[in-house]
């Protein structure tokens, strides 16, 4: 949503000087009967009371519940302030005002969320409207005080009032005043909905309507397109493909041009990526509440005789004892969260949840213990909260003690209701490390649903039995090479059957986000391990693994109907789309999308789909660098939440300043939580807080930011195995591969009618004109085929049928369009059009194009309606029999067909066709030199790698041959090294699926790793299933337990500084879309 105005905090200085000045005037005024409490605020000073416009009259803000004689001031049956708090409004005026969709709000940026007056909603002459706290969910704050504010639908402030904290009086309400110019005094009892001094009205009184705005929830349709990679399967990828999502849900997923039976794309407009579109990421294991540390800068402060061998710590227990932690780690938690300090909790959340998502993570676990509205129901799915109609996953912290029973873990796994149980286990390289699993399985423990986090001390025997239960293991290499020297033996828990996943522990000591923490995993896994891990299993354990480890699968972690529209979009720049995920970096995502919602991306596509909501960010190149920053846009404000106008610039300076720790500002803000300011120099000056010093702020990016590279290329115990000092040159380098957007308001084949958008502009895009017309200006600028090519068939053809015939005005432009009809419906036979004028034409032609009988023969029982897996079959006698009869003028027109930019219903067959003929033209129609989406593999002369544009030219960028991308360097893992692939080839026409069989024999086995597949060698069979009823996003409510293992404090604090738990509050019902009537 557009960001409010950022309040400015009162000092403590200032609130104390406004509270004198209020009390010297109150005193002067010697007024009796009332209490005058502060002057009227509002938007139009006239000097007179009443003003000549709608006012807050009255407020209550506490009002007695049933056990204090409470009255049911809105008689719906609760009493009490959670209901009965209420704003009156009044018209002073002798005009009637419609206020229908007009806002009420407490705190600009602040408070609770603000709601819009109801439909049809006038206020007559001296009439008074009430809106309770039941309606608006607008909470009046007894504590702190508050402000209410009454703002037409632009935003113009019409009236304002504000209350000192801790003034109100149980059953007093604030009223205006209106002999002393609408300053504010204390009533009882209130009189909501009458006048002051008249009687209650006999009727019921008019009650006013409110809503809440809802755009934490996604609400409508549209179609992103690119390069699909689903994660069902490793072949199971679109190279063009379309995801319909609507109201927060994938509801079909198909090949571009091809969209399934049932599924309705009127009016839906169609955003083209012009990159390659995953599941969003998952982090499994996190400390979210401390990221706004940056890596800590330390070695080891144990002497030499007491490191592990790897010049590090030996279990987690000894680093928390380091000089430094508490003011580097610990200390700034606790004084950015804490409600009797900075408490910006709202902020700090709100931050480094963005953080993970600029790195496309939409899930994370190891959020606060606590959630809060203001955060927990937006930016990233909180794992360890309500999410899909339950809380069922479990969180252990703590040392495992030698006597945990941990009875709602057995039992949640012996009725199934348990989902997944993170537990913190043998992290450390040490056998005190290793020795806490066999409490865990001599306390019956050892069940399917465990998610180990870190397991660094364990070996074959554990990982042998974790495999055998289906348990499963969270890798964070970063932190435990920086803390210990040495990280999880993932290659004998891979040979043992351990699901695992890949997260960055947090802040201090790992990556910002999967995303980043791939990379870390990624090299070792090359440098140390022998490549144990294929591409793609490198990705499935930051998608689909996750997902699986705890039984989230039916929800996200892959691309299918009826899962979460949680998608990642990143640039494509390499033919293996799992390579192109781990070289990804941040100015490589374009997209990040959480249950429908954008969030974060390319200025263009945040532009199309979030309109100007949304703010602008920078990526920073590095500092040695000569590459420009690159723009990105973000979007955390929320109106339908709690302090959801805070902007993204408002988070960010109150996040740095918070973080300097400067002792004048912290008085100046949370001065009054203490008595005086000799008990705030006892904690924050001379006492334990006293070293506390400024800290930076994290940055979000990864790249640019000097400190995470310095820390990491400096340390000891991370580099005492394998050297890091390459790790930004490898990955984080600035020099931008060659650009492949598809320019903004390009037609794109079988775009349904709505509207284009995306690439590397922004455009208005283009509606029903988006089919690729294979005629002359004439009739593709005819009103029947651009309203109706190509899928109303009857009227499409129609016309093309009269414009194509012997007499009609087409002559030769219609050669080759019937020429490739007649191939498509012998070759492919699934092109409606085409069979639609065909047969109009001329229905009684032979199918068959060739003279040889036996060939004719083969064509029509292998050809027709052959789709892919038989391609091969119909493809094979045909290139041998044309090989050897070049004179048959079919095989001429054939290869001239195939040799052209070809429609895609034939693309199958020519990619097995014609794959070595490329020696272009040869089509009329389209006399250009290249089709949109070719590639051009690097040569040995001029390295030069090409992409075909939109336009059909060629586009090319030398150093194809000499790749800066460091691992492929360094490992030649992908046989491509480096190769681009055309943002255009992500969205037009494609050739697909030569070998499809092979690979279909090979799961296991990397397509993208051999030398003699490419791109179009991607499977397109991703299957499409109806759609089921799942909710968009529910994360509301926090994990309760028995006593006798209740979920704790998310916290590496040491034992002194472990805050105690907040009691967990009852689950709430999963939230979801408003009814149609409201």
């Amino acid at each position: 949503m557009t960001p409010m105005p950022h309040p400015i905090p009162m000092t403590a200085a200032s609130r104390a000087l406004t509270l004198a000045t209020i009390f010297f005037l109150s005193s002067l005024a010697g007024l009796t009967g009332f209490t005058e409490i502060i002057p009227n605020t509002s938007a139009e000073d006239s000097g007179s009371w009443p003003p000549n416009h709608i006012v807050i009259s009255e407020i209550l803000v506490s009002a007695s519940s049933a056990d204090f004689n409470g009255t049911d001031w809105n008689e719906d049956g609760d009493i009490g302030s959670y209901s009965d708090q209420f704003i009156e409004i009044w018209n002073p005026t002798n005009q009637t005002f419609d206020v229908s969709e007009w806002w009420l709000d407490d705190i600009d940026g602040g408070g609770s969320a603000p709601c819009s007056v109801g439909w049809n909603t006038t206020l007559g002459p001296d009439e008074r409207l009430v809106f309770f706290r039941s309606d608006t969910d607008i909470e009046l704050d007894y504590w702190d005080g508050d402000t209410v504010n009454l703002k037409t639908p632009d935003g113009t402030l019409i009236d304002s009032i504000s209350y000192m904290g801790s003034d109100s009086w149980w059953d007093n309400s604030y009223i205006r005043n209106a002999s002393n110019n609408g300053a504010l005094y204390k009533l009882s009892p209130p009189t909501p909905g009458w006048e002051e001094g008249a009687q209650k009205p006999v009727t019921k009184i008019d009650f006013g309507r409110c809503y809440t705005p809802r755009d934490q929830y996604h609400n409508g349709a549209y179609v992103l397109t690119g390069r699909v990679v689903t994660m069902n399967d490793i072949n199971d990828v679109y190279n063009n493909g379309s995801i319909l999502i609507r109201d927060g849900e994938i509801e079909a997923v198909w090949a571009t041009g091809s969209p399934p039976l049932g599924v309705n794309l009127t009016d839906v407009p169609v955003h083209h990526t012009s990159g390659t579109i995953y599941p969003g990421l998952i982090d499994m294991h996190n400390h979210m509440h401390y990221n706004t540390a940056p890596l800590w800068e330390m070695e080891s402060h144990l002497s030499n005789n007491q490191r592990s061998d790897f010049d590090g710590y030996n279990n987690r227990y000894e680093w928390k004892n380091h000089p430094d932690y508490s003011n580097e780690v610990t200390r700034v938690k606790t004084a950015i969260h804490s409600g009797p300090y900075w408490n910006m909790e709202t902020q700090a959340m709100k931050y480094v949840e963005m953080k993970e998502v600029v790195g496309g993570t939409t899930a994370a676990q190891g959020g606060p213990s606590t959630g809060d509205a203001s955060f927990d129901s937006i930016l990233l799915r909180n794992i360890e909260y309500w999410n899909w109609g339950k809380d069922e996953i479990h969180t252990k912290v703590t040392e495992l003690e030698s006597d945990y029973i941990g009875n709602h873990i057995k039992t949640g796994n012996s009725s199934g209701e348990l989902d997944a149980w993170f537990l913190h286990l043998g992290e450390g390289v040490d056998e005190s490390s290793r020795a806490e699993f066999d409490i865990l399985t001599q306390n019956d423990l050892l069940v399917g649903e465990l998610i180990v986090i870190h397991g660094t001390g364990l070996g074959q025997p554990e990982f042998s039995a974790m495999g055998d239960v289906g348990a499963s293991l969270v890798w964070s290499p970063l932190s435990n090479l920086l803390l210990y020297g040495d990280t999880t033996d993932v290659a004998t828990a891979k040979e043992e059957g351990v699901n695992i996943v890949i997260s960055p522990d947090w802040s201090p000591s790992g990556a910002k986000s999967p995303l980043h923490e791939l990379k870390i995993a990624d090299y070792w896994d090359e440098q140390m391990l022998g490549d144990v891990f294929s591409n793609y299993e490198m990705v499935e354990m930051v998608t689909s693994n996750s997902a699986n480890a705890m039984k989230w699968d039916e929800h996200v972690g892959r691309i299918n109907p009826g899962m979460a529209a949680d998608l990642l979009v990143t640039t494509s720049f390499n033919e293996d789309p799992y390579r192109n995920l781990i070289d990804a970096v941040d100015p490589d995502v374009k997209l990040t999308i959480m249950g429908g919602l954008p969030l974060f991306g390319d200025t263009d596509l945040m532009t199309a789909l979030n309109g100007d909501d949304w703010e602008e960010v920078t990526i920073p190149a590095p500092s040695w660098s000569s590459q420009d920053d690159w723009t990105k846009g973000i979007d955390v404000t929320f109106l339908g939440v709690s302090e959801g106008a805070q902007s993204w610039e408002s988070i960010v300076d109150d996040l740095t300043m918070a973080m300097r720790f400067n002792r004048t500002e912290m008085w100046d803000y949370f001065g009054d939580s203490f008595d005086n300011y000799s008990d705030f120099s006892d904690m924050f000056v001379t006492g334990s807080y006293g070293s506390l010093d400024a800290v930076p702020l994290d940055p979000i990016f990864t790249m640019g930011d000097d400190r995470y590279f310095r820390v990491i290329s400096g340390s000891v115990s991370a580099n005492n195995q394998l050297s890091w000092s390459n790790l930004e040159t490898m990955w984080y380098n600035g020099q931008d591969r060659i650009e492949l957007d598809w320019p903004a308001g390009t037609p794109f084949y079988y775009s349904p009618n709505g509207g284009v958008s995306g690439g590397s502009g922004v455009g208005d895009g283009v509606g029903g004109a988006s089919w690729d017309c294979p005629f002359n200006t004439q009739l593709c600028e005819n009103s029947v085929v651009v309203e109706n090519c190509p899928t109303n068939v009857t009227d499409c053809g129609a016309e093309i049928v009269v414009y194509c015939n012997p007499d009609g005005d087409g002559s030769n432009d219609c050669v080759d369009y019937i020429a490739e009809c007649y191939y498509s419906w012998a070759f492919a036979g699934d092109d409606i059009l085409c069979n639609y004028v065909m047969q109009e034409i001329d229905d009684s032609k032979v199918i068959c194009p060739f003279g040889d009988e036996t060939l004719c023969g083969h064509i029509e029982q292998n050809c027709p309606n052959v789709g892919t897996a038989n391609m091969k079959t119909c493809a094979e006698p045909i290139t041998e029999y044309c090989a050897n009869a070049s004179a048959d003028s079919g095989c001429l027109e054939l290869t001239d067909i195939c040799d052209a930019p070809t429609p895609s219903e034939y693309q199958i067959f020519c990619a097995s066709f014609a794959q070595d003929n490329t020696t272009g033209g040869g089509d009329e129609r389209l006399p250009l030199p290249c089709n949109p989406g070719s590639t051009v593999l690097p040569d040995d002369v001029n390295c030069d790698q090409c992409v075909c544009q939109a336009d059909h030219t060629w586009l090319c960028d030398d150093g194809g041959c000499d790749q800066t991308n460091g691992v492929e360097d360094a490992d030649e893992k992908s046989s491509f090294n480096g190769t681009t692939i055309g943002f255009g080839l992500i969205i037009t026409l494609v050739l697909v699926l030569l070998g499809v069989s092979q690979l279909a024999n090979n799961d296991e086995e990397n397509p993208w790793e051999k030398d003699a597949v490419i791109l179009d060698d991607i499977s397109d069979s991703a299957d499409v299933s109806d759609v089921s009823d799942v909710s968009a996003f529910d994360s509301m409510a926090i994990d309760s337990e028995d006593s006798d293992g209740k979920d704790e404090e998310d916290t590496d604090a040491p034992d002194d500084e472990i805050d105690d738990n907040t009691p967990a509050v009852p689950a709430l019902p999963p939230m979801g879309p408003p009814p149609s009537d409201d």
